[in-house]
């Protein structure tokens, strides 16, 4: 199994996409994690009304104002993975995404 060496921890947020519990999460987590390099990873499984109306793409816009906003303000450093599903599949197909694309974005930390 392949290792991600760039960071210290992943953190897997599955969700709907929706911007009242994410973009609290999100700020909740960047100014709450004490891991020096790590990878947020939000796994969107979305509504297909979030996606039609532009809801999907404008939260992933605020989502990453919000990490370089922390990038430039902390000494950690966050590198944010977008995972968009084409439509819900729960949470523990949300996870299973997740988990799949860490190991095919570099690998777990070790």
């Amino acid at each position: 199994m392949n290792h991600d060496d760039t960071n210290n921890a992943i953190i897997i947020v599955p969700t709907m996409g929706r911007p009242d519990l994410v973009l609290p999460c999100v700020q909740r987590l960047v100014s709450c994690t004490q891991v020096d390099r790590w990878l947020l990873m939000l796994v969107v499984n979305p509504l297909p009304q979030a996606l039609e109306d532009g809801t999907i793409e404008a939260l992933h816009q605020q989502v990453s104002a919000l990490v370089q906003l922390a990038n430039a303000t902390s000494p950690q450093q966050v590198e944010l993975l977008w995972v968009q599903l084409p439509g819900p599949v729960g949470w523990t197909g949300a996870v299973n995404a997740g988990v799949q694309a860490a190991l095919q974005h570099g690998g777990l930390p070790p």
